[in-house]
């Protein structure tokens, strides 16, 4: 289709200044998308009405302060057009460094139309009018590398995402006008969306009880369920736990720059025991602990007293005695040790009356979809599939190690936050002595990951290899990984399996008797690094037969 000219025009946002552009044929009767500014705030949207809407604001307290109004129109807008560009201005704006405040809030309705890809390259036509007129400072591609971008409470959910915040909405306010306990358990695969819905909810719920949640863009069943939780409960004490300090750690650094959160907001499941709690949203949660290979058991036992537990209490039982109702984010296939809580646990409140258990779906993360997700698991769970191509995704087989790790450092030139990660198949020797090494292949020689937080945003990460620990929900541009000798194939029984021999994780083997159990962790720690990559994966194989095997399903890399 031909493609018309997008323009942002500026005007002083004064009712002289609205009422003087009454003549403009797109300011009544047509879609546009419209930024309302001063130095330090903006407020994004879209009307078809755009001398009404403005006359509206102006009358508004909450944004007649603003000083500029920026009209953005194009022949070729329509109402779908414009509320999924103004959705990408709210999520864009808010990470990048421009204004302090965005002072929208988020419905976190998706956006699915004709053409819609069309106006994803409009969007990026935009973005740059607004640099050159000093309405944001960042490239697109800077801030979609960005946690702030990443973990955004004003993203656009999908269908599987928006549905289940309305189903919890809905009976959130039922259960808690008749005050009834309920616990709601969202599963997903890795990619899915759970950290992202998390905060979407704990940013929603926060202004809500802090009068700061606007009701605009919700639907009448949303409107009606939020109205009810604020009639029925003046206020309600929200926390979010998140039981992985590398993740905690970064969450906190975003939550400091987003309106109405703050970083003591992301607490361990041991804050969590310390307050009493209306809500507690709970991410990663099979990445709780159990009584089981802890470093400190002092700490854990006294908690555990504290709330009337025997030592058989875990951190999901912290959870449900600090809290009234629960919100888990859940996936049994990412635990990665024995002290995971079991999932027997999980299938307790499964099986009890007050719960409710909603599913995500959609594959947020990897371009390659929910097919290159499964094709994974597939083939690491011995279910052997007919071979796939992805022609939009950059998966290949490498050779020499070396030329991978070149290979990553290339892409991280050029698109950013790229790394190389690894199976648990060394010991961490270079944690006691720096001196050493701790990975050695084909006489080239690596250290794991120097810092244990947030290592993936850390100086020299593009120079470490990290472990399954350091990018667990994380996203990478692009992952290179490494698989071990802990991970092998036997070409007389023609199935993948797992040589625990190999398998340096202290505290995933300690006191555990079933080899299957240990395999379990290395096969679900390969293949959650090998669905890290939003564009591609590369990987390089120590045992020979696996390499060979793993050929027949994935492309050699060629040196070019």
């Amino acid at each position: 289709m031909s493609s018309s000219k997008i323009k942002v025009n500026q005007y002083a946002f004064t009712m002289d200044s609205v009422n003087a552009l009454t003549n403009n044929a797109f300011m009544k009767n047509w879609p546009i998308v419209y930024v309302l500014n001063d130095d330090h705030n903006v407020y994004i949207g879209e009307t078809s009405n755009a001398i009404t809407r403005m006359q509206t604001h102006l009358k508004s307290d909450d944004k007649n302060y603003l000083k500029q109004m920026n009209i953005i129109t194009d022949e070729e807008f329509h109402k779908s057009a414009t509320l999924h560009l103004e959705s990408l201005l709210i999520e864009y704006m808010s990470a990048d460094t421009h204004f302090d405040t965005i002072i929208n809030g988020n419905t976190g309705q998706s956006h699915m139309y004709f053409q819609k890809d069309h106006y994803a390259h409009k969007f990026e036509e935009l973005w740059s009018i607004l640099k050159k007129k000093h309405l944001a400072n960042e490239r697109i591609d800077q801030i979609r590398n960005k946690d702030l971008f990443k973990f955004s409470p004003y993203k656009s959910l999908t269908e599987d995402q928006f549905g289940t915040v309305d189903v919890i909405l809905q009976d959130l306010a039922q259960r808690t006008k008749h005050q009834e306990p309920q616990t709601y358990l969202i599963q997903g695969e890795a990619g899915t969306g759970k950290t992202v819905l998390a905060i979407y909810l704990v940013k929603l719920l926060t202004d809500l009880f802090a009068d700061r949640l606007s009701l605009e863009g919700f639907a009448s069943e949303e409107v009606n369920a939020l109205k009810t939780l604020k009639q029925e409960n003046r206020s309600l004490k929200v926390g979010f736990v998140v039981p992985m300090s590398s993740l905690r750690r970064t969450i906190r650094n975003v939550f400091k720059d987003i309106q109405g959160l703050q970083a003591n907001m992301v607490i361990t499941p041991s804050q969590a025991t310390k307050e009493n709690f209306d809500i507690l949203i709970v991410d990663e949660a099979h990445r709780l602990k159990r009584r089981k290979n802890l470093t400190g058991y002092g700490a854990f036992d006294a908690t555990n007293k504290r709330l009337g537990l025997d030592d058989n209490g875990t951190e999901l039982d912290w959870i449900m005695k600090s809290s009234k109702y629960q919100i888990l984010f859940y996936d049994k296939n990412q635990s990665v040790r024995p002290t995971d809580v079991r999932h027997d646990e999980f299938k307790k409140i499964i099986n009890r009356e007050d719960h409710l258990d909603l599913f995500l779906f959609s594959q947020m993360r990897v371009i390659g979809g929910d097919v290159y997700v499964k094709y994974i698991k597939d083939i690491f769970n011995n279910n052997h599939p007919k071979p796939k191509e992805f022609d939009a995704y950059d998966v290949c087989l490498f050779d020499d190690i070396d030329i991978m790790i070149q290979a990553i450092k290339s892409k991280n030139e050029e698109l950013g936050l790229c790394r190389t990660v690894s199976g648990y198949a060394w010991d961490w020797v270079s944690k006691k002595d720096q001196s050493k090494h701790d990975i050695t292949i084909d006489n080239h020689s690596y250290i794991w990951n120097t810092v244990n937080e947030d290592w993936v945003n850390s100086k020299n990460s593009i120079n470490e290899i990290g472990c399954i620990h350091t990018i667990q929900g994380y996203d990478l541009n692009y992952a290179a990984i490494i698989l071990g000798e802990d991970i092998k194939y036997d070409p007389v029984l023609q199935k993948i399996y797992t040589d625990k021999q190999n398998f340096y994780d202290k505290k995933a083997k300690a006191g555990v008797t079933s080899d299957k159990e240990i395999a379990s962790y290395i096969i679900n720690a390969y293949i959650t690094m090998l669905t890290r990559g939003i564009r591609g994966t590369y990987l390089y194989v120590c045992d020979k037969n696996l390499r060979e095997y793993l050929a027949t399903f994935f492309p050699t890399y060629i040196n070019k």
